[in-house]
């Protein structure tokens, strides 16, 4: 899938629900989600007899949360078809380099982060920190969000240029 797909798909799906909020937006596609105590997991996606499931870490912040959640949300819109057989998992400390989880954080920083909204923090806070915590997200959601601004040609200073992020 083309990163222009996958932003169609993220198109798709907020004209479709009326929503950006992951918690939201899960309930309203009908994707259970439960909390969970996990040793290096902060969240997993999995269908099960046809249902979609999304576990997070119980313990992890709200912005943490809905980042995770949203990219699990990601694999739900993007991926159902191969989460049949086997559950998506983010582990933290590990790079990313499967194109599955390129895509699902592509349609989470698409999906949490407006380019309207975007503009004016980093203009009036300087730093994608310091927007990141006004949007309620983590801040490599943000760096994600420049990167594919900065390929569809938009002048913008991405703190990580070229990294790609697990989430």
């Amino acid at each position: 899938m083309t990163d222009e797909e996958v932003l169609r798909v993220a198109r798709a799906v907020r004209r479709r629900y009326r929503t950006r909020e992951p918690f939201t937006l899960a309930a309203a596609a009908g994707v259970n989600v439960r909390c969970a105590d996990f040793c290096s997991l902060r969240g997993l996606y999995t269908v099960i007899l046809g249902n979609a499931f999304v576990a997070l870490q119980a313990d992890m912040p709200e912005p943490l949360a809905r980042t995770v959640l949203m990219h699990e949300l990601g694999h739900h819109f993007l991926h159902r078809e191969l989460a049949a057989n086997r559950a998506f998992r983010v582990v933290s400390d590990l790079p990313m380099t499967e194109r599955p989880e390129y895509e699902a954080n592509l349609f989470a920083a698409d999906m949490l982060v407006s380019e309207r909204a975007l503009a004016p923090l980093l203009r009036t806070h300087g730093t994608e920190e310091a927007a990141a915590a006004e949007l309620f997200v983590c801040p490599e959601l943000v760096s994600i969000k420049l990167e594919c601004l900065a390929r569809r040609g938009l002048r913008v200073n991405a703190a990580y240029p070229g990294k790609r992020f697990r989430l």
